[in-house]
Parts: C-alpha cells; sequence; structure tokens
C-alpha cells in the first residue's frame, strides 16, 4: 500500500505484509486501519507498532472524526438472512464497533 501526495504525486511512504485489502480508513493521528477480509482481521498500525483484532469477513472500515471510534462491516460477504459455512449458518452483514483499539 502506497500513501501518495494527491497534488503533487509524490510517494510519501509505504506499508506492505498485509492480505487482500478490502477497506481502509485513517484518523486524525494518523494511525491507519486496513481491514483484511479473508485474514479476517482489521490492523492498526500506529507508530509502526501494528495490532490485529479478529472480525469475520471485515470489509469497509472507518473512524468517526469527531469521537475516533472505529466502525467495520462484518460478515461482509453474507446475505442479510447469513450464509451456510462449513455446515453452520452464519449470521448476516453487521457492522461491529472495536472497542479498545
Amino acid at each position: 500500500m502506497w500513501r501518495v501526495d494527491p497534488w503533487t504525486g509524490k510517494i510519501l511512504g509505504w506499508k506492505s505484509g498485509f492480505g487482500p485489502i478490502s477497506g481502509l480508513a485513517v484518523n486524525h493521528s494518523g494511525d491507519l486501519y486496513v481491514s483484511q477480509l479473508f485474514a479476517g482481521v482489521v490492523t492498526k498500525v500506529s507508530g509502526g507498532k501494528r495490532t490485529d483484532v479478529k472480525v469475520p469477513f471485515p470489509a469497509g472500515v472507518a473512524v468517526d472524526p469527531y469521537d475516533g471510534k472505529v466502525y467495520v462491516s462484518a460478515w461482509s460477504i453474507a446475505d442479510r438472512d447469513g450464509t451456510v459455512l462449513e455446515g453452520k449458518k452464519t449470521p448476516g452483514g453487521q457492522v461491529w464497533k472495536i472497542l479498545g483499539f
């Protein structure tokens, strides 16, 4: 993943080591949040430190600009009524608030 200045096109930095990325968000402090659909995690990158939170099939991720809370869509590939996965019915798509991130 590359960070690029939209006005100059200059590369400002990059991060690697992620699986297929399904969502990105940045908070006001510059912390990066990356959802990785098939890895089943949302990763926070802050000051070079990575913290993972398990989320089943995460897709979009967002940071509330007022309070900094992180939200992610869980079970994103499930239909409204859920999906049968490994013989069990999963919940339908949900929005999760990640606490303590």
